[in-house]
């Protein structure tokens, strides 16, 4: 037997025998459709057919027999499970919903709409179903109970959308915890949905519908307190998991989490963004908000061309195999400083023409970064944009270019103070403090935790105390290395793409507690020699 598979053979060996057939399948989307086509293909056989689900969180068939679970009582719910999935209008649904909890007031979705339904009868004139907590029944109970509850029953649609809380996210910076909703709509040519909503808004019916309407734009919800209050009952259930946020995209330290736009990381194991917009490892969940950073789709990456790291030494020599070095250990920035207090900054200067910014073109494409980009210039932005752009990544380079500026009539320099960067070397350095948005006085740090680059013509100038300087590891990159057979590898460089380089990313990534692993013995060795 499987979800595809009718033994017709058998039905058809026993026919007319009134046989009671069930079928039962797992609760899935593949179950509910197959169940919808077999129950049709067995009634237009003239055979007895029901339909069995599992309750959704209990898993299959075979855990629940092997757990000892598949009482009778279970198996007579699972047959109502079947009806109520398999129902063909808000009437039926509500029926086999009352049939179960026997509440005069109930609030349900259906085919991505909410209706209430108010039950108003006397006892004895309320249908007699289920009989004895039995559900397979012949049809002509089922009909008579369906016609009683039509009569004794007010059904109101309340909304055109479903909204259902599927997580509470957690900004760990403010404290600020808010519900968020995953949207289907009756109209399926709408697509689902996310909505985030303060606590406040689910005061009132009136306060929910303002706050619906703004992600719907059409669609009202026309329930009162009474709905709303039963529906907050039933998203605290289904709103339970609670979701870290960060604004930020990279490392995550407390979650040990790499966290992207659509992929995420944790010690090596891959998982993509799942439909409410957050990670789940094993229970550890986390969302990044920041969508800025636009990197290739792993299924769109190819193995890293043959020779690219002998033809990268060539090109580029000792200075590019540090500038790797590097920006590869900047992608475990947050574990080094948390370690050993510090990650270094690097310097990378050169006359013009030296291969700085191919180099570095190349290696964000190695990132797997779609847009073409080298860095940027501190002094072509504000201050809250360039420290707030400092901000913006974790474990992942920051560039600086052309920073060095020219000189005033004065003397001085009028170009980028590198002295306000000194404390982005250790762990947990704040980039600026702003008011938190709380109704009270907190205040929210944005901190740094990426490696920063400077890539210039001129090397920096420190003051004399050194305490600028030594926190950079310097290249000077020269021409002389260059040759006509690396100026032909140059421009092969030049014409990658991330598609065919972002695979290096991944490829660290995946294997990053054998890289952090290896780092730590390997440090060991280096400053001892």
């Amino acid at each position: 037997l499987s979800a595809i598979n009718l033994p017709r053979n058998i039905i058809k060996a026993n026919a007319g025998k009134r046989i009671r057939w069930i079928i039962a399948l797992d609760a899935d989307r593949a179950g509910e459709v197959n169940s919808r086509k077999f129950h049709a293909e067995l009634e237009e056989l003239k055979e007895i057919v029901f339909v069995a689900f599992p309750a959704p969180d209990d898993g299959d068939w075979d855990d629940l027999y092997r757990a000892g679970k598949l009482d009778e009582h279970y198996l007579q719910q699972s047959i109502r499970r079947g009806f109520q999935t398999l129902a063909n209008t808000p009437g039926e649904y509500a029926f086999f919903l009352w049939s179960d909890r026997k509440q005069n007031y109930l609030v349900f979705d259906f085919r991505g709409a909410l209706y209430h339904c108010e039950v108003s009868a006397s006892r004895d004139k309320l249908p007699n179903y289920p009989q004895n907590g039995r559900y397979d029944l012949e049809k002509k109970y089922l009909l008579a109970g369906l016609s009683s509850f039509r009569d004794c029953s007010e059904l109101v649609k309340i909304c055109e959308c479903n909204p259902r809380a599927v997580y509470t996210q957690h900004e760990r910076e403010t404290g600020r915890r808010s519900a968020v909703f995953h949207i289907t709509f009756s109209d399926s040519r709408r697509a689902p949905r996310l909505m985030e909503l303060e606590g406040n808004a689910l005061r009132t019916a009136d306060t929910f519908n303002n706050e619906l309407l703004k992600t719907s734009v059409y669609y009202a919800f026309t329930g009162d307190n009474t709905d709303l209050k039963l529906l907050r009952a039933r998203w605290a259930e289904s709103g339970q998991r609670e979701v870290t946020v960060i604004p930020y995209s990279g490392y995550e330290h407390e979650t040990e989490i790499y966290a992207f736009s659509e992929f995420a990381y944790r010690h090596g194991e891959y998982q993509e963004v799942n439909d409410y917009g957050y990670f789940d490892f094993n229970g550890t969940c986390l969302k990044t908000t920041h969508k800025t950073l636009d990197l290739v789709e792993r299924e769109r990456i190819g193995q890293l061309p043959e020779n690219f790291f002998s033809d990268f030494i060539k090109v580029f020599g000792p200075n590019g195999l540090v500038l790797l070095g590097w920006w590869t250990g900047t992608l475990f920035a947050e574990q080094l400083r948390k370690k050993q207090a510090s990650w270094c900054f690097m310097e990378f200067t050169g006359e013009r023409g030296a291969g700085k910014s191919t180099l570095l073109r190349l290696l964000w494409k190695m990132t797997g970064v779609v847009k073409d980009q080298e860095g940027l210039d501190p002094n072509k932005n504000s201050d809250v944009g360039f420290f707030r752009l400092m901000a913006q990544y974790s474990n992942l380079p920051i560039v600086l270019l052309e920073a060095d500026g020219v000189m005033s009539d004065s003397g001085k320099s009028k170009g980028f103070n590198f002295n306000r960067l000194k404390e982005f070397y250790n762990f947990g350095a704040p980039t600026r403090t702003v008011a938190a948005f709380t109704n009270g006085l907190e205040l929210r740090q944005d901190i740094f935790r990426g490696g920063l680059l400077v890539s210039q013509n001129n090397e920096i100038v420190g003051t004399e105390d050194g305490a600028l300087l030594s926190r950079f590891v310097s290249c000077r990159c020269t021409k002389e290395h260059f040759t006509p057979e690396t100026r032909l590898l140059a421009e092969k460089f030049e014409q990658f793409t991330a598609a065919e380089l972002g695979g290096y990313l991944h490829a660290v990534l995946s294997r990053e507690p054998e890289f952090w692993e290896a780092y730590q013995a390997n440090y060991k060795a280096a400053r001892n020699e």
